[in-house]
């Protein structure tokens, strides 16, 4: 009588011990004619059928293995199996060997008493690679660079590599889980060097430089970034830069009893201890044009005063004297196409002889920008201004005016202006005598010509000419400003 209980135990000891119908997995890459190369990656991929858990393993086996032996290799020991199709990218390992394998993809977490699915590839073939190596060169351990110079990474490699490298510079002694200190480059060409221009504000230390190719990487030894250490390579003092130098606003005033030339660099290189001639004249005192040379340093975005001669205040009028000064670019070591704005004549006046004198610069050189999220070509600015009041007078407000300006699409040389909807006012203030204040700025630009990059428009800023009809030294109170992307 109880033969049916034994029966109907036994039939769902059986049932369990199988798959439930209609769950597989199948794997399709690798396929019996795969021949992978040690070293290279590829991507496994496989389908599934059925309700099973959203979890597999993928294991290499020796192909003709037995189930109770060991796989060669735990690929994944969680991947991710929720879709229809799965995938995996894998870089064979250098630890495999040469020689004839197979993949199993088996499912993890299968609920208590139901057994688990499992698919396998067909045999394929696993053969030796080219060797890959990627050595760094150059940094090496005795290298010393200074910051803003441009030096020269070098690498060697074997084997076929990516054809595209990431460049980055890393802290000695870094955790791998720890941001490099600096990108130096991303998706540059795999051909052996790269020309790195160190940024000025780079913090002063002990470095190394990573490559990475692909898969492959390499790192340089650990040197030395320092201000004592080695300038430019290419190119170097007196050796031609390319860099926009020009004369902000007037840009030449009377301080501290010399002719002071206000020089700023725009880029897109730095120049460090240059030799740069201006040519400078007094019409009104007669004796021609002087040519005036200096070595000068003048890192991309700053602004730097070049005493060009010694004045006495007494040899300065009442009404102010007369000063013409431009920057010779064709007798400097500097390479300059932008001459436009290296041409000054100004009127410059002894201490305390002019009534009102304010003295506006930017923070830094530069204002960042930012697009506004559901906005078309809408654009918000924002950075620091300070302005110095070196007269005696007081001011509760100030109003400055900016102006966006564009770059001539068919002459990137020249700069347009009056950009429609392109102009403001900004309040600033209060002044007491002979006191600097920064005061932080924000305004909101809408483009109707859709500029695409930073460097095609520029921000002019200046003392509203209207407020301050009293202040005849004008050469300080504009100032244009790269614009940067935030």
């Amino acid at each position: 009588m109880r033969k049916p209980v034994y029966l109907a135990a036994l039939v769902a000891a059986f049932v369990l011990c199988l798959p439930a119908w209609g769950q597989t997995i199948r794997v399709i890459s690798p396929n019996g004619s795969s021949a992978w190369s040690i070293g290279s990656s590829y991507s496994i991929t496989w389908t599934r059928s059925g309700t099973m858990p959203n979890t597999v393993t993928i294991r290499l086996r020796v192909a003709g293995s037995s189930n109770s032996d060991p796989a060669a290799l735990v690929i994944a020991a969680s991947a991710d199996n929720s879709g229809s199709q799965g995938t995996l990218s894998w870089r064979i390992p250098e630890t495999v060997l040469a020689g004839r394998y197979f993949i199993r993809i088996k499912t993890v977490g299968s609920p208590e008493g139901t057994p688990e699915i499992s698919g396998d590839s067909a045999d394929f073939s696993i053969r030796a690679g080219a060797l890959q190596t990627l050595a760094v060169t150059s940094p090496g351990s005795s290298s010393s660079w200074r910051p803003g110079s441009r030096q020269t990474i070098a690498w060697t490699k074997t084997g076929e590599l990516n054809p595209m490298a990431n460049i980055t510079l890393r802290r000695e002694g870094a955790p791998e889980t720890e941001a490099a200190a600096a990108r130096i480059a991303d998706g540059t060409a795999n051909n052996g060097s790269r020309v790195w221009f160190i940024p000025d504000a780079l913090a002063e230390g002990r470095y190394f430089v990573r490559i990475r190719a692909g898969g492959v990487q390499g790192d340089s030894a650990v040197f030395t970034i320092s201000a004592e250490g080695r300038g430019s390579d290419l190119p170097g003092p007196d050796t031609p830069v390319r860099a926009d130098l020009s004369m902000p606003g007037v840009g030449v005033e009377y301080y501290n009893g010399h002719v002071v030339a206000w020089v700023q660099n725009n880029g897109p290189e730095s120049v460090r201890d240059h030799t740069v001639k201006f040519r400078l004249n007094f019409p009104e005192r007669g004796g021609g044009e002087q040519i005036v040379t200096q070595r000068i340093t003048v890192p991309v975005g700053d602004q730097k005063g070049i005493e060009l001669l010694a004045l006495a205040a007494g040899d300065i009028p009442a009404a102010g004297l007369r000063a013409i000064v431009s920057i010779d670019s064709a007798l400097s070591h500097i390479q300059d196409t932008n001459r436009l704005n290296q041409h000054r004549d100004v009127r410059i006046y002894a201490p305390g002889r002019a009534p009102v004198d304010l003295e506006i610069r930017l923070v830094a050189q530069e204002v960042k920008w930012i697009g506004i999220a559901g906005v078309d070509r809408k654009y918000r600015f924002r950075g620091t201004m300070s302005l110095r009041n070196k007269s005696s007078g007081v001011f509760q407000t100030v109003p400055c005016r900016w102006e966006v300006q564009r770059q001539n699409p068919s002459n990137r040389s020249e700069w347009i202006e009056g950009y429609p909807v392109s102009r403001g006012t900004l309040q600033l203030g209060p002044f007491r005598s002979s006191e600097t204040t920064s005061q932080d700025f924000s305004f909101e630009f809408l483009d109707f010509h859709g500029f695409h990059h930073a460097n095609e428009i520029r921000i002019l800023f200046e003392v509203d000419p209207d407020h301050l009809l009293n202040d005849p030294d004008r050469g300080n109170n504009q100032v244009i400003s790269n614009v940067y992307h935030d």
